[in-house]
């Protein structure tokens, strides 16, 4: 501000006269504003360059697989190399919100000293709540990311790292870098599915199934960090799936894979029950079920389900989403916690058909179709597959539609099998390819037949609509079957019209397939 003053003031009219006058001393006076003036930008960097250099980096050495922590500065402060402390200060730091949790603090130096009464006192439990009121509280600052095992520089002050998989660590930082030590890293939860029935080899994300498919499941947990040290474990597979979702509980299986990949079967010291809606596999204590189990090890649930059509959610927008979680505690005094939890979603498809007349200006109630799979098995009016094709058929509605729910990928024979009156049936059946990506969420399908096409498809709401159109049938005299309302004194106008017919569906026969994908 003084370097501009003094240019501003050079530039007045008496200052100009002066100029004019003095120009050596002018000239004199602009050097040493200009020398001022780098004086002041070299400081200006060289305090910058003290600051960076008094930032210390922190590295969080990793007790197991990488993962990322998020950082609090409860404080700034001055850190002594010998981890002492002054100068504590909370402004820009955490909100009041936050302090106002700690308890009765007038002043930062009161708060900090709240912090390490409560770590002294309660340890981890303490360091929990902690970490809670960092995400819970108002007016917290966004907090950093820290990747495990990558050197990061942090200002002066005391930090609180938080992770869903290790417990809370609080560190003083001064100048000087520091390493810390993960602790207690905590069980995680991976959970996958995939379909038995199609046999489908690999667990993923998400799949999709008809209805009456053996979906398995599969929960893998891993153990904390300090597990060899505990004398007894409790660890338990909490499972909430969908209500569209049937659980066998005798396919309930418990195994243990070990570090070096060989994997042992566990057949007792687990119980298995179900209660409102919940699958729970729970160890009372793991370490005496499981005495080779130790930390780097999995153990893995899985259990098979059976899609039960007229409850699912249909389509790739939202699907029949199952979630898990795992429940845990090192004997009556140590850490409880529940994993954050994981999911699995079982996607199914629905066809729309709908029955018309040869020039498809009306819709056709009363056609009754069956739908089969390659295994000779009927899908039946109420989703479920049957052997016995009289008790599958089923009939479309005054206005021509008929729904064909609990469909996944795969191919599909259709075949009408009673026409409405007046009508012919089809000849033949109509082949039906349904190809879902729940990855990509997307949906195709083609048929194949002369009188038959795929109109639309809506990945979102898993529908495809399949329009069906009436097909003549020629009698021995060589008349077609009269569509309602034709007169039968004029044959040759009826022969015609069939003919007509023929040709309109000869050039409907190229109806393409649809792919659509669902929306975000």
């Amino acid at each position: 501000m003084r370097v501009n003053h003094v240019t501003g003031a050079s530039t007045d009219s008496a200052g100009t006269a002066g100029v004019r006058r003095h120009g050596v001393t002018a000239r004199v006076d602009l050097a040493l504003v200009a020398l001022a003036t780098l004086l002041t930008a070299l400081a200006i960097l060289a305090a910058s360059a003290q600051a960076r250099e008094s930032s210390g980096r922190l590295t969080i050495a990793p007790a197991g697989e990488g993962h990322s922590y998020q950082a609090y500065r409860l404080f700034s402060a001055s850190v002594e190399d010998d981890g002492g402390v002054r100068g504590v200060s909370w402004r820009g730091c955490m909100g009041k919100d936050f302090y106002s949790r700690l308890g009765d603090a007038g002043n930062a130096q009161e708060a900090l000293a709240l912090v390490q009464r409560g770590v002294q006192k309660d340890g981890a439990a303490y360091l929990a709540k902690l970490a809670s009121w960092a995400r819970e509280a108002d007016g917290v600052p966004d907090p950093l990311t820290i990747r495990t095992g990558e050197a990061t520089p942090l200002d002066e002050g005391v930090w609180l790292l938080t992770s869903e998989h290790a417990q809370p660590i609080i560190v003083p930082m001064g100048a000087k870098d520091v390493t810390v030590s993960e602790k207690g890293v905590r069980p995680s939860l991976e959970k996958r599915v995939r379909n038995d029935t199609r046999g489908d080899r690999e667990f993923v994300r998400a799949c999709d199934a008809s209805t009456g498919d053996s979906v398995r499941f599969c929960l893998v947990g891993t153990l904390p960090s300090d597990y060899d040290s505990l004398e007894s474990f409790c660890y338990a597979f909490v499972d909430e799936p969908s209500e569209a979702l049937e659980v066998d509980l005798d396919s309930v299986s418990v195994s243990v894979t070990h570090a070096d990949g060989t994997t042992e079967e566990v057949r007792d010291g687990y119980d298995v029950a179900w209660k409102d809606g919940q699958l729970r596999v729970a160890f009372a204590n793991l370490r005496s079920a499981c005495p080779k189990a130790a930390y780097g090890d999995r153990v893995v649930v899985q259990y098979v389900a059976r899609l039960v059509a007229d409850k699912a959610k249909v389509g790739l927008t939202e699907g029949n989403r199952n979630v898990a979680r795992i429940e845990y505690s090192s004997g009556h005094d140590g850490e409880k916690g529940i994993t954050p939890t994981d999911g699995a979603t079982v996607h199914t498809y629905r066809v729309a058909l709908g029955k018309v007349d040869a020039d498809g200006s009306k819709a056709l109630a009363g056609a009754k179709f069956v739908v089969a799979r390659k295994d000779g098995m009927f899908l039946s009016p109420s989703g479920t597959w049957v052997k016995d094709e009289a008790k599958a058929q089923i009939a479309t509605d005054e206005k021509g539609q008929a729904t064909l729910a609990g469909l996944g990928s795969g191919e599909y024979a259709i075949r009408e099998v009673e026409a409405p009156d007046g009508y012919a049936k089809l000849e033949g059946d109509i082949h039906l390819s349904v190809a879902g990506d729940t990855e990509r969420r997307t949906l195709d399908a083609t048929c194949e037949h002369a009188s038959a096409r795929v109109t639309s498809v809506d990945a979102g709401s898993g529908t495809v609509t399949l329009e069906v159109c009436d097909a003549r049938a020629a009698s021995a005299g060589g008349s077609g079957v009269p569509r309602t309302g034709d007169s039968g004194a004029l044959p040759w106008v009826a022969g015609m019209g069939a003919a007509c017919a023929a040709f309109a569906t000869a050039l409907r026969n190229k109806w393409p397939g649809s792919t659509t994908e669902a929306s975000a």
